[in-house]
């Protein structure tokens, strides 16, 4: 015979099991931060010094925003393969690029575009900053065809883009669906650009 709890009894069962769910849970999101953790540390280790500051994003998750100065050269397979998991986690919610010493060199646009390309196979990345790196026309030609698709914001201010640039710019700009703003500010460009540029961010925001 199927024993009857009382409302009170069935009422703390409840509540316990309920209790047991949201520790699992914290545990599996604990682990989980802790894996992300531990593959900076690893990335650090292969001289690759990446910063993060973890975020709560509008839903009230949690997020980290990555900084990736590019200091030295990123040649090794395995340093390839350690940055490609890191930004496949889906904590990471925004990536800034930032170049060194090497200044504008071509072997530092070079480095920079074999991030990037591993971000564009990760296919998740939804922000990225790639504003103060003195970015040019022969940049861009190099940049343009590896920036992620996934994109939803995109920060090229503060380079050296000119007219010359809009072409690779916007080539790119046009295989990425979730787009919706780009910070084109604080470049080289003629008068009448910027308003064109503020258009093109009009119509983003209508898609």
């Amino acid at each position: 015979m199927a024993q009857k709890f009382s409302y009170r009894t069935q009422l703390i069962i409840f509540s316990m099991l309920m209790i047991f769910t949201l520790a699992a849970n914290s545990q599996v999101i604990a682990t989980g931060e802790g894996n992300f953790l531990a593959q900076i540390q690893k990335l650090n280790q292969l001289r690759i010094n990446c910063s993060e500051e973890k975020i709560t994003l509008p839903d009230g998750t949690i997020g980290y925003n990555l900084t990736l100065p590019l200091e030295e050269d990123i040649t090794l397979q395995q340093q390839v393969d350690v940055l490609a998991q890191i930004v496949r986690d889906p904590l990471v919610n925004k990536v800034t690029l930032k170049r060194s010493h090497f200044g504008n060199s071509t072997k530092n646009t070079k480095q920079l575009a074999i991030v990037l390309s591993v971000l564009k196979q990760v296919q998740i990345l939804r922000h990225l900053d790639l504003s103060g790196n003195g970015l040019n026309y022969q940049d861009m030609q190099i940049l343009g065809p590896v920036l992620p698709r996934s994109l939803e914001t995109l920060d090229l201010s503060s380079n050296a883009l000119d007219e010359q640039s809009l072409g690779s710019i916007t080539d790119a700009l046009e295989e990425m669906p979730n787009l919706s703003h780009v910070n084109f500010t604080k470049n080289q460009w003629n008068s009448g650009t910027p308003v064109l540029l503020a258009l093109y961010n009009r119509e983003l925001k209508k898609k």
